[in-house]
């Protein structure tokens, strides 16, 4: 059996998942009135809303001819309930493919509930592709990845828990 709001798999007769928390409650197709799809609406505002996944950016000041180096800060990419599973969410922002392949490590933080969690992610960029984007590709278990590359195209992190289970 797998949820029906994370996908995890589930062991026979479990009611809870033990991924995500949701419960499940039987009912038939033709007596559940909308209730399944609520309870999942519901689920998702109070188990992902207020999530965001963040990525560290490193900025530069030139002036007068001196680079300084600013700190690091984190920018928030997108909110864990705006994600739909098996679908990536690309950044509206285009930027500048590499000459050659490249690995790249990414500072990852999911925030907005009790704790924070960072991640450092690897991801091999190989070479310079149109239109290079990022974007975040939810997976099963409330699990994501951060993508590189575009829509035909891309490269997969490791994989990230969005819960702190």
């Amino acid at each position: 059996m797998r949820c029906e709001f994370c996908n995890a798999e589930m062991g026979n007769g479990e009611i809870r998942c033990a991924v995500c928390g949701f419960t499940h409650i039987n009912f038939t197709e033709a007596d559940d009135g909308g209730i399944r799809e609520k309870m999942r609406h519901t689920f998702a505002a109070q188990t992902l809303g207020g999530i965001n996944i963040e990525v560290k950016v490193h900025g530069y000041t030139i002036q007068n001819g001196n680079m300084t180096v600013n700190e690091p800060k984190y920018i928030k990419i997108a909110e864990a309930s705006e994600l739909v599973r098996h679908e990536i969410k690309w950044l509206d922002t285009v930027f500048y493919g590499i000459e050659d392949r490249r690995e790249i490590h990414l500072d990852i933080r999911i925030s907005g509930k009790d704790n924070d969690k960072e991640y450092t992610l690897t991801l091999n960029v190989p070479k310079a592709l149109e239109n290079l984007k990022a974007g975040i590709l939810l997976e099963d278990g409330l699990k994501a990845e951060i993508v590189v590359g575009n829509e035909s195209e891309y490269v997969q992190s490791e994989q990230f828990s969005l819960i702190y289970a």
